[in-house]
C-alpha cells in the first residue's frame, strides 16, 4: 500500500456529490495480517532466505514497509526499534522504518 496524495483526498474534499455522503475518511494500511491484540505477521514466506546469508534490499524494504504500516496504526510515530548491537539486518531495517515514519 501507499499513503493517498494529498492532490487525491482534495479532489474528494472538493467532490460536491461525494462530500455530502462522507462524514470521514481513514487510510488503513493492509500490508500487515493482524492475527491477535498483540501479534501480527507481513505474509512474507520468502523473507528468511531474501535476509539470509546475505541481505536482499527489496525485502529489507518491504519487512520495513510493513513494519512502518503497523506503527502508522498504532499511531506510534516514534517507535522504539531494539535489536541485537551487532546485527547488520536488524539495523538497516529498523533504520528504514525509522525513515518511512
Amino acid at each position: 500500500s501507499e499513503p493517498v496524495s494529498l492532490d487525491f483526498m482534495s479532489r474528494l474534499a472538493e467532490s460536491k456529490t461525494l462530500a455530502a455522503r462522507m462524514r470521514g475518511l481513514q487510510e488503513v494500511p493492509l500490508s500487515a495480517v493482524l492475527l491477535q491484540d498483540r501479534g501480527f505477521h507481513l505474509n512474507m514466506l520468502d523473507a528468511f532466505q531474501g535476509m539470509f546469508p546475505i541481505i536482499d534490499p527489496a525485502v529489507a524494504r518491504k519487512i520495513s514497509h510493513g513494519i512502518a504500516d503497523v506503527c502508522r496504526c498504532l499511531q506510534a510515530a516514534q517507535p522504539n526499534i531494539r535489536y541485537a548491537q551487532g546485527s547488520q539486518i536488524c539495523r538497516q531495517v529498523a533504520e528504514q522504518v525509522q525513515a518511512e515514519l
